[in-house]
């Protein structure tokens, strides 16, 4: 039996272990293709999203969450990924400043608005990752 403070009932911490799927959250560089479309001007700042996400990704398949909202996060956040690409690609003088800048002035605010959204529902869903990630990224912040 578990208290409400994360401890189990023989007052140890609740450990939390990322779950045997987490290999398929995280793209290898050969998954990362979808993300940056194929140009090859995309792929340093696609890598570099990667490296951002893996540590919040990594944190999501440890937490208590369910394997389905888990998976609703990590889609949310290829597709905020694919969202930062299209961007750069939008606005070229983007390339210039650090990713890490474009990715928080882009999420602080509960994230972008979908260019590829099919519903509002879609979107919600999106601005609620948006938002769990800035939460992470910045948890002094909130």
């Amino acid at each position: 039996m578990e208290g409400g403070d994360g401890e189990n009932y023989q007052n140890k911490p609740r450990c939390y272990h990322a779950a045997p799927w987490t290999r398929t959250l995280l793209p290898e560089s050969e998954r990362l293709a979808p993300l940056v479309d194929g140009l090859e001007k995309d792929l340093p700042p696609g890598e570099h999203l990667v490296a951002l996400f893996r540590p919040f990704l990594e944190h999501l398949a440890a937490s208590n969450l369910s394997p389905k909202t888990i998976q609703k996060h990590v889609d949310n956040t290829w597709v905020l990924g694919g969202e930062i690409i299209t961007e750069l690609n939008y606005t070229p003088s983007l390339r210039k400043a650090p990713v890490e800048k474009i990715l928080a002035d882009m999420i602080k605010d509960g994230g972008p608005i979908l260019h590829h959204g099919d519903s509002e529902e879609q979107q919600r869903s999106f601005e609620s990752t948006c938002r769990k990630l800035w939460r992470f990224l910045n948890p002094s912040r909130g």
